[in-house]
C-alpha cells in the first residue's frame, strides 16, 4: 500500500503551465526559500512529526519515494547513479532482473558486486538467484495497473480534485505578493503533487499500512522497478 498510495497519487496528472523567469546566471527556474522562524507557533492542520519527506525520486526504471522513517536511505544513490560504485550496481540489478533473477554465471567482479547488493538489502540470495526485495513489474503489467486501479479511483475522485484545485488557487490569488504572480502554477503543482505525502499520512494514522520498525525496515517498502 506504501507504493500504491504514492503511485497513484502519481498518476493525478494535472496540467500545469510552468514559465520559470530567466535568472542572472541565464538559466530559468524558480528561486525558492522556506522561513522557519514562526514555525512552532503556526496551528498544524495535519500533524507531520517525526515524518521525512525526501519527495518521489525516479530516473529511468526506477521509482522511489523516502517518507516517515526512511527519508534518507542509499536508493537514492542507486537511483541517481552519478557515483561509478553505484552505476555498477544499479547495471548489475537491471542485468540480474533480466537474466530472471540467474547469478550463477556472474564473474568475480560482478560476484563483488552482487555482495554488495546483497549487504544493502536490494537482494536475497536463494539458491542460484538474487531475489530483489521490492516490487518488478514489467511495463505492461505497470499500464495494467493504471488502467484497472488508478484509473476508476481518480476518475472518481475527479470532482474533488477540481474543488480542490478551485481552492488553490483563490487562496494564492489572495496571499502570493503581486511581483510573485508568476509563481502561482508552481505553487499549485507542489501542493497537487503533496497528495501522495498527506494521503499515506491519513492511512498511517487510520492504521492502514505497515509500521517498519527503522529505516532499513521500511525502505525498499516504496521502491518500485520498471523493466
Amino acid at each position: 500500500m506504501w507504493l500504491l498510495i504514492y503511485q497513484c497519487a502519481g498518476y493525478i496528472r494535472v496540467p500545469f503551465t510552468l514559465d520559470p523567469p530567466i535568472r542572472p546566471d541565464g538559466g530559468r527556474y524558480y528561486p525558492l526559500g522556506f522561513d522557519r522562524t514562526d514555525f512552532d507557533k503556526i496551528e498544524k492542520v495535519v500533524d507531520t512529526s517525526g515524518w521525512a519527506c525526501n519527495g518521489s525520486i525516479y530516473n529511468g526504471n526506477f521509482w522511489w519515494f523516502g517518507l516517515y522513517n526512511f527519508g534518507q536511505s542509499e536508493i537514492q544513490y542507486l537511483i541517481g547513479g552519478s557515483l561509478p560504485e553505484w552505476q555498477q550496481l544499479r547495471e548489475l540489478l537491471c542485468r540480474i532482473v533480466d537474466n530472471k533473477y540467474d547469478v550463477s554465471t556472474l564473474n568475480e567482479n560482478d560476484r563483488f558486486n552482487l555482495a554488495k547488493l546483497v549487504e544493502k538489502g536490494f537482494v536475497t540470495i536463494d539458491g542460484r538467484k538474487a531475489l530483489p526485495n521490492f516490487c518488478i513489474f514489467s511495463p505492461e503489467q505497470h499500464k495494467q495497473l493504471e488502467q484497472s486501479v488508478f484509473e476508476p479511483i481518480v476518475s472518481k475522485i475527479a470532482d474533488a480534485i477540481q474543488n480542490l484545485q478551485d481552492d488553490l488557487s483563490n487562496y494564492y490569488d489572495k496571499t502570493i505578493p503581486k511581483h510573485l504572480k508568476s509563481y502561482k502554477p508552481l505553487l499549485m503543482r507542489l501542493a497537487i503533487n503533496d497528495l501522495g505525502y498527506l494521503t499515506t499520512i491519513f492511512a498511517f494514522n487510520d492504521g492502514k499500512l505497515y509500521v517498519p520498525k527503522d529505516s532499513r525496515d521500511g525502505e525498499f517498502l516504496t521502491l518500485m522497478m520498471i523493466q
